[in-house]
């Protein structure tokens, strides 16, 4: 019974170093949802501008971004124009939690 779990454990830290994206992944994540907190027209207009400057937003969000890579998950903490958002990489998918 000691060796199913040790087997079970090994096979599900494996599997989450495996799917613990990376700094690029996190980065068009970061890309794709900087304007969902706003409303209306401030969407739209943020939406065109995030588009228009892709590049460039890309590379703030870079410049702004501390990584703290655990092997098994990984901590995103962006600062970025007067606001503070924390991430958390973990199987292949993105939760962030702002400050």
């Amino acid at each position: 019974m000691q060796i199913k779990a040790a087997i079970f454990g090994i096979s599900a830290l494996g599997l989450l170093s495996l799917t613990n994206p990376n700094k690029t992944g996190y980065i068009n994540y970061a890309y794709s949802q900087m304007c969902d907190d706003m409303g209306g027209i401030e969407k739209t207009a943020c939406k065109a501008f995030v588009f228009s400057q892709g590049k460039h937003v890309k590379e703030l969000v870079d410049l702004n971004t501390d990584t703290k890579n655990f092997i098994f998950c990984s901590l995103y903490t962006t600062e970025f124009v007067g606001f503070k958002f924390q991430t958390v990489a973990l199987l292949g998918n993105f939760y962030t939690f702002k400050k």
